[in-house]
């Protein structure tokens, strides 16, 4: 059993710094307290009553004494103290462009099933609030009738939680991740417009983790790429507005190819999708809406990787209808 208390109290504040620079700040903290109860019953007495014994989740009478892959601390109370500042400056360059930077701290203490269902190697206690550090520099606005937006980032992560491919729980991980994002809108005419977005990005992990031979493909050496983290990832939406209050769009979803363990020996090549969606007012306040996802019927994976040597695909849905309606008086 576990008692949380959360308390976040947090200030913000907007500064118009000069004529064309404003600035943003913020300061948030966050107390996290967990009160946690061990309330397994893994002993019987000599009258056959149940006694707690901490640290073990196998009970002695059951036949996996020698194979517990997880156990449970004793009686404990853990506190997280986590300051999270944040930075951003917007300069007006023009009167329709304008070019901005934001720089942030970001916290996430740590969950409950990470703290107290530890595996057997784990040390108790040995879990910290990850930590993520990023930079932003964007440039956004509109030249004649093209809308845009594009930024570089870079971001700094540790006491990164994660379970590596044979399902082994990591708590001090380290990443870096760079890359550059942008967007781009623009008419087509009276009817027609379009609309894209695309991401180049690098992620890497930040530190070694050597594993056993039998395990090779869970070797982490610093540099190396983040698993099921595709370095392309695109988006393109050609819309129609046929009529008045009436509305079709083409989508294209690109999911680049990206490693799917962390020894980089394996690779998804990625996947394209199209999207069909329509909107069209039928009658005052009654508005139709209906999509057809994965419009080619492609065989895809959401999510694939290499664990307990073999690959893994969860696949994708088919070709599936929606519609529906609203309705507003």
């Amino acid at each position: 059993e576990v008692e949380a208390t959360s308390l976040s109290p947090f200030i913000h504040a907007e500064w118009q710094v000069a004529d064309k620079l404003r600035a943003t700040t913020g300061l948030r903290f966050e107390h996290t307290r967990y009160q946690y109860d061990n309330k397994i019953a893994n002993n019987v007495d000599a009258n056959g009553n149940p006694v707690q014994v901490d640290g073990s989740v196998c009970p002695d009478i059951a036949p996996y004494d020698d194979g517990c892959l997880y156990r449970r601390p004793e009686d404990r109370n853990d506190t997280f103290n986590d300051w999270s500042p944040k930075l951003g400056l917007t300069y007006r360059i023009a009167e329709d462009h304008s070019t901005y930077a934001n720089l942030s701290r970001g916290h996430r203490a740590p969950q409950t099933t990470d703290l107290y269902r530890l595996q057997t190697f784990q040390v108790t206690g040995d879990i910290d609030s990850e930590q993520a550090d990023s930079l932003e520099i964007g440039f956004r606005g509109q030249a004649s009738i093209v809308k845009y937006d594009v930024a570089a980032f870079y971001m700094k992560k540790k006491n990164f939680f994660f379970r590596d491919s044979d399902g082994e729980n990591v708590t001090d991980g380290k990443t870096k991740h760079k890359g550059i994002e942008a967007s781009v809108s623009l008419p087509l005419g009276s009817q027609f417009d379009v609309a894209a977005s695309y991401t180049h990005a690098i992620h890497e992990y930040d530190f070694d983790r050597p594993a056993p031979s039998f395990a090779a493909s869970n070797n982490i050496e610093k540099g190396d790429e983040v698993d099921t983290a595709p370095k392309n990832i695109a988006n393109v939406r050609l819309g129609w507005n046929f009529k008045a209050n009436s509305r079709a769009e083409l989508e294209w979803s690109h999911i680049g190819n990206y490693f799917l363990d962390p020894s980089n020996t394996n690779k998804y090549e990625g996947h394209d999708l199209f999207n069909l969606r329509m909107n069209t007012q039928v009658a005052k306040g009654l508005v139709i809406h209906g999509q057809i996802k994965n419009l080619f019927d492609t065989e895809y994976a959401d999510r694939a990787d290499f664990a307990f040597g073999d690959y893994r695909f969860f696949p994708g849905r088919e070709r599936h209808y929606e519609i529906g309606a609203s309705y507003n008086f």
